[in-house]
């Protein structure tokens, strides 16, 4: 498999390939709600990171956009359970 040049694509990716991992493996509704809670973070940047390691901030840049996808799905489950169409 080749590796994605957009850290943002590839952390999208990793967020919901986690996500129909967690499906898989029984979560749903409220309980989906409850792992996903667990998992998305606030985003802040690790205070020892280096953002001027281009590593670090690829990485980085991944790992936001892990959170902001996940962050997405969790916001929309949510409604729709509060709505009852979940």
């Amino acid at each position: 498999m080749s590796e994605l040049s957009d850290p943002v694509l590839e952390g999208r990716l990793i967020a919901l390939r986690h996500i129909l991992c967690l499906l898989a493996s029984g979560h749903a509704g409220a309980d989906l709600l409850a792992a996903l809670d667990t998992v998305v973070q606030d985003g802040q940047e690790d205070p020892g990171a280096s953002a001027e390691d281009a590593v670090d901030a690829i990485a980085f840049a991944i790992r936001q956009a892990k959170a902001d996808e996940e962050r997405a799905f969790r916001n929309l489950l949510e409604i729709a359970l509060q709505s009852g169409k979940g």
